[in-house]
């Protein structure tokens, strides 16, 4: 078998995949295996995304399309009566008058790592009353790159706990995701910040596959025991990346805050898994709901052609025209927000340096982009609560899961007694992959 190990044909002239033994067949699709699996364990660009990376299952609520979805009609939803789209849309546009997008503050840190190079870190608990450390149990340890640092938010949102652990900084969600390409994890925080001993700790946090639908309901219950979202969506869902606007496409769902005052109380649709909605009035908009950009795409370019919007924001009312935007979260009370990746932190000036966003955005002191000032509620329309629900509970197989049966698929035939020989090492390369 030497000789296979280099390459030649074995005695009998027969080839190598035919051979009886099944073994080169074998090596082969092991070694294709490995490559699809683990790729080259090469740092990254903490904030760029891998070549090709895509953020959860094509069928899943934030890569569905959306643009010839039916609309909300007044009836029931799981026994809360609801309005229809347009009753939602007018009671929005009494208090919005603008859409604003965050790059800096209230915006989210999102860094994309590998668990091969990024050591994995010890992530502590703040001791903030309501919460417990349970979380912990599973996320630890988690792969923080050097330079992250979480949502810095405004001024006047100390929990007292949190106070004492870090007394000079301005703190609200204290936001930060992690994007483990290697393992597919994405780890979520919400109130994480460095303690006096250098040691990072946080309230509250989940992770979840970023191979599955992008529904944390979908994880298994051990998997998490907290939220970082008031609406319980994964943190990286629905963020604009910078990459995306470099590139000109933005081909997900967008996330969008609405002001308190028009955010339901006690009521929550899918993808939502929870509400933290103050608005007891009915027809205030529940979380897990989707805004669908009423422009047709001939319009979207006639306002750019006539300098009304910027190329970026073109890039994004597309997306918001293509798949929309879910309510994930209480926002300003006279805009709709609009959330970009945090890559200012980086520079070490979080609160007010927008970093490289500045060539694409139009941005003011604070890091907010004005490009798309002008939509109001009105512009926007309701998609059917819960729409593409069905799709997403079919589980969607990409190129490494059709890898992977394809090995499973050889094995069997191998265990059958169709292939006789036990590759040289006993047991074929594997690792742990959550799912």
């Amino acid at each position: 078998m030497d000789g296979l190990r280099r390459g030649a044909h074995p005695k009998g002239g027969s080839h190598p995949l035919l051979a009886p033994n099944g073994r080169a067949l074998h090596q082969s699709l092991v070694a294709m295996s490995l490559l699809l699996q683990l790729g080259a364990a090469t740092a990254l660009a903490s904030t760029d995304p891998p070549a090709g990376f895509r953020l959860f299952a094509p069928n899943g609520p934030w890569n569905l399309r959306a643009d010839e979805a039916p609309l909300q009609r007044a009836g029931d939803y799981e026994g809360t009566p609801t309005h229809d789209s347009a009753a939602y849309i007018d009671f929005l546009d009494e208090v919005v008058q603008e859409t604003v997008i965050a790059t800096s503050r209230w915006s989210l840190p999102l860094h994309f790592v590998d668990s091969r190079v990024t050591p994995g870190m010890t992530v502590g608990f703040t001791g903030e009353e309501g919460y417990d450390s349970g979380f912990l149990i599973r996320l630890n340890p988690v792969p923080i790159p050097a330079e992250a640092v979480s949502d810095p938010g405004e001024t006047n949102h100390y929990p007292p706990s949190l106070s004492d652990i870090v007394p000079d900084r301005d703190l609200t969600d204290a936001h930060l995701c992690i994007i483990d390409v290697n393992r597919q994890v994405e780890y979520d925080f919400w109130h994480l910040v460095k303690d006096a001993s250098g040691q990072w700790v946080a309230s509250a946090g989940t992770s979840i596959s970023t191979t599955g639908s992008g529904v944390i309901a979908d994880v298994p219950p051990d998997e998490f025991l907290d939220y970082a979202r008031g609406t319980a969506v994964p943190l990286a869902a629905g963020v604009i990346l910078r990459q995306e606007l470099a590139a000109g496409d933005i081909a997900h769902a967008l996330l969008v805050t609405i002001p308190s005052s028009r955010n339901r109380e006690g009521f929550y649709v899918w993808p939502g898994l929870r509400t933290d909605g103050y608005a007891s009035d009915s027809r205030a908009l529940p979380e897990g709901a989707r805004l669908r950009l009423r422009w047709t795409e001939a319009e979207i370019e006639v306002r750019f052609q006539a300098g009304e919007i910027s190329a970026a924001g073109r890039t994004i009312a597309l997306a918001l025209r293509r798949f929309g935007a879910y309510v994930v979260d209480n926002g300003g009370e006279t805009h709709f927000g609009l959330q970009a990746q945090n890559i200012s932190d980086v520079s070490g000036d979080h609160n007010h340096d927008a970093g490289s966003y500045g060539e694409l955005l139009d941005l003011d002191e604070d890091g907010y982009a004005s490009d798309l000032w002008m939509m109001r509620a009105r512009d926007f329309e309701v998609v059917a609560f819960g729409y593409g629900r069905e799709l997403a509970a079919v589980p969607a197989a990409g190129p490494r899961a059709a890898a992977l049966l394809l090995i499973g698929l050889v094995l069997l035939v191998r265990g059958a007694g169709l292939a006789t020989a036990t590759p040289e090492g006993g047991r074929s390369p594997s690792r742990s992959v959550r799912t």
